[in-house]
């Protein structure tokens, strides 16, 4: 799929907690090399000179994870796993931005819901930072010591966003339980523990305050609370469904992913052991109403609003929520202001593999010196590999073709196709400074699309060597272009047609933008 993917990406975690442990001996056991960050020595120092073991489901032991309390040196990996609470997500990434490279992809595992709304800042964008999230741990896990992990369930799905297509091999192939959504806020829709853990939160919560109930599901599920909950996750169903995003509901993941039986939720969770032993939750410190309520059931309240959907038992229980000032004091909220990034200026959520940020960003392998071809034109300032990132299109997101050509006319060409009637485009001649790659055209690239903005290497690029890329494999608007491009296979003459040719598609292969693979048929992803 022109991926780009070398298949020896380095994984960095940050967090010890159980999921950190978790994904780390998974991962290692796996053969992936890991890293764990953790700010804490006494957490991850015993890791030094043991080993983590996850017992229970699964049996694995796995030494030889390196450790630091270094973010200057977690961020060396490629691939960083942000397990840490929801809450604390905006500060880490603010403190990882000073040392963060180019092309490296940020995981919030899990991001709660808005996680991607509320982190993905312009920063990360213009340093060409990939921000992506999951709905969920693949781990139903319990930590026993800083070494130790006991797992009592493990997820076959989990639904993310924003994982660019760059990278989808490596889930692919290490974490195949990864399901790729090309809606940004889809795996926002489906962090199920914002409605499992705020009903019954709010059916038990007297008795939570009083020491009264043991365990959390075992004590606190009743007929009661269970029909609450269904209830709660209709509504969740309907939000997802404004937004065009699939839906993974909470009797799926006990059903499929638990292998549970049950005509309801109420039987679906007493018919598995995995929640028999999970304690009540102690007001106000619990990950409960530190991170699943403030930023998983109020934001997506805010969602619901925006959307303008009917959703009376969500309104019910967050208005008592409201009313609790330890719930609300660090809560994530999402207005319609902070939507319009991932839409259209129709207000159509915006599909692609990937965040697109306002601003373009290009690799520090490359740099700007007068073309040979036409103008100015984008030079390899060392050696770049085949698959390797070369540059990453920014700019605003609009639909239509007669709006992007009326902006073409005003702003220059500086913009590009991502989908049958989607385009990015500079909102200004200011703004087209930001986003211009100078990238001259080929009929003979060095230079392809991976997914829908983000542009690699499609074979190793020398030194001093221009950089070049074919219309033919992003554009299929009707127009034509003259071309002397100076390559033995030159067509002379470009059209909107030209990815439809056999020549071109034998060249190029898969590495055309998503939308024309999915016009050849070629297209056949890992996706909700």
């Amino acid at each position: 799929m022109g991926s780009g993917y070398k298949n020896n990406y380095s994984v960095g975690i940050i967090g010890a907690g159980a999921t950190a442990l978790a994904y780390a001996a998974y991962l290692s056991n796996k053969g992936v090399s890991v890293q764990l960050f953790n700010r804490t020595y006494d957490n991850i120092s015993k890791l030094c000179e043991t080993e983590i073991q996850l017992t229970n489901k699964i049996s694995i032991k796995s030494k030889g994870i390196k450790v630091t309390q270094n973010l200057e040196e977690i961020v060396k990996n490629k691939i960083i796993f942000l397990n840490v609470p929801a809450f604390a997500q905006k500060h880490i990434i603010g403190s990882i931005i000073p040392y963060v490279h180019f092309g490296t992809l940020l995981l919030l595992n899990p991001g709660g819901v808005g996680g991607l709304i509320e982190n993905y800042t312009e920063e990360l964008s213009e340093k060409g930072v990939f921000l992506a999230e999951a709905n969920n741990s693949l781990f139903a896990c319990d930590k026993l010591s800083n070494n130790e992990v006991n797992i009592d369930g493990f997820k076959k799905e989990i639904i993310s966003s924003g994982i660019p297509l760059f990278y989808r091999s490596f889930f692919d192939n290490y974490l195949p339980q990864f399901k790729f959504s090309n809606n940004p806020i889809s795996s926002s829709l489906n962090y199920v523990n914002a409605t499992v853990h705020g009903a019954l939160v709010y059916a038990n919560f007297d008795k939570i305050l009083k020491g009264k109930l043991k365990f959390f599901y075992k004590d606190g599920l009743t007929k009661d609370s269970a029909e609450l909950l269904e209830r709660l996750e209709n509504e969740r169903k309907e939000i997802c469904s404004a937004y065009d995003s699939a839906f993974k509901s909470f009797h799926n993941l006990l059903s499929f992913d638990y292998e549970s039986n049950g005509v309801n939720l109420f039987q679906l969770i007493n018919n598995i052991n995995v929640y028999d032993n999970v304690p009540s939750p102690n007001f106000p410190n619990h990950r409960y109403f530190k991170e699943d309520i403030p930023c998983g059931l109020l934001p997506l309240y805010d969602l619901s609003n925006i959307a303008g959907v009917n959703t009376p038992t969500l309104d019910c229980i967050v208005k008592f929520f409201e009313s609790i000032s330890d719930l609300v004091l660090n809560s994530r909220r999402i207005t319609q202001k902070d939507l319009q990034r991932f839409m259209d200026q129709k207000g159509n959520i915006i599909f692609s593999s990937n965040l697109i940020g306002k601003k373009s960003s290009r690799s520090p392998s490359v740099y700007l010196k007068k073309s040979d071809i036409h103008g100015v034109g984008l030079y390899a300032s060392r050696d770049i590999l085949e698959g390797d990132i070369t540059f990453i299109k920014g700019g605003k997101i609009i639909s239509g073709v007669e709006e992007f050509n009326k902006i073409e006319l005003t702003t220059g060409k500086y913009g590009l196709q991502i989908d049958e009637d989607l385009f990015i485009v500079a909102e200004s001649e200011e703004h087209a400074r930001e986003i211009a790659i100078h990238i001259n055209h080929s009929c003979d690239a060095n230079v392809g699309p991976s997914g829908e903005n983000v542009f690699v290497a499609l074979r190793n690029i020398k030194k001093g060597e221009e950089l070049t890329h074919d219309y033919a494999t992003c554009f299929s608007i009707e127009e034509k272009m003259s071309c002397d491009c100076l390559s033995e296979s030159c067509r002379h003459i470009t059209t909107g047609e030209d990815w439809k040719k056999t020549s071109v598609m034998e060249k190029y292969k898969n590495n055309f933008s998503t939308y024309l693979l999915n016009k050849q048929g070629k297209v056949n992803k890992n996706e909700r």
